[in-house]
């Protein structure tokens, strides 16, 4: 593609305005520079027209929620790379260990998909994730923003009340709800004392303070109506800035999610 490309006579959806019919999209590199009808289109010069002929043109997708980067082939275990050890590691950043060289990433980019969110897994709280374009020589190039976002994988609320470990079950349920409170809190209390003159530098803990202030998002991945529930009223009360990602059943609590103005990422 040629250093300045102006896409005309398309069909412009911007999806955040208006459609242009017909329409321009002017890409400076890889950078979208302006969008709009025909008659306002800028000077062609130094840049390389493609008439689209009444084509339809969308904006780039983004793959939110993904492994895409760091799983090559789920079977061979050297092109997985999606989790760390242990249950809490909030300072993995998920970024780092993407492969630029993946041979997934070109086709999900020739497929429409601009940018994708690489998703630490394994644990409870398993890290944070930062914002990839599908394009680059390496993550340093490819890396748009981090971190987006802290990643807690909610606990299956589910008992089986004719088990005959019920209880057992409810106790286990109840003891990981409360590591998760107990983790968050101490987090909070970790970032009251960095002002003291003892203060030592924890890396699991440093790498909470951007959360601790609600200023970056808590994605929460849980499915069913139950697990939605409980993060969501857990994150309120706690004064957490939820958005819960995988959503199975969050039509059904559908009134909960827009008191609070919950995000929903669909999966």
């Amino acid at each position: 593609m040629a250093e300045r490309t102006l896409f005309t006579n398309a069909v412009v959806h911007t999806v955040s305005g208006p459609t242009h019919s017909p329409g321009f999209v002017l890409i400076d590199g890889d950078t979208i520079k302006s969008a709009g009808p025909v008659g306002e289109q800028p000077d062609p010069e130094k840049a390389n027209v493609v008439n689209l002929k009444g084509q339809h043109l969308f904006p780039g997708l983004i793959a939110p929620t993904t492994a895409l980067g760091l799983m090559e082939i789920p079977a061979v275990r050297a092109t997985v790379d999606t989790s760390e050890v242990g249950t809490y590691t909030p300072e993995v950043k998920s970024w780092l260990a993407v492969n630029p060289d993946s041979e997934l990433i070109p086709v999900a980019r020739a497929n429409g998909i601009t940018h994708f969110l690489p998703v630490p897994q394994g644990g409870t709280v398993t890290g944070q994730s930062g914002l990839m374009a599908t394009i680059g020589w390496g993550y340093e190039n490819m890396l748009r923003h981090s971190p987006v976002a802290l990643h807690l994988f909610w606990p299956s609320m589910n008992i089986n009340p004719a088990a005959d470990d019920a209880k057992k079950q409810a106790k286990n349920r109840d003891k990981r709800l409360k590591e998760i409170d107990d983790f968050f809190e101490e987090a909070r209390a970790y970032a009251r004392t960095q002002s003291a003159p003892e203060h030592k530098g924890v890396p699991a803990w440093d790498a909470m303070l951007p959360w601790v202030g609600s200023e970056k998002p808590v994605i929460i991945h849980a499915n069913s109506r139950v697990q939605i529930e409980s993060a969501v009223n857990w994150a309120i009360k706690r004064g957490w800035k939820p958005i819960i990602a995988g959503a199975r059943d969050a039509w059904q609590i559908a009134e909960l999610l827009a008191k609070h103005n919950v995000p929903v990422i669909f999966e």
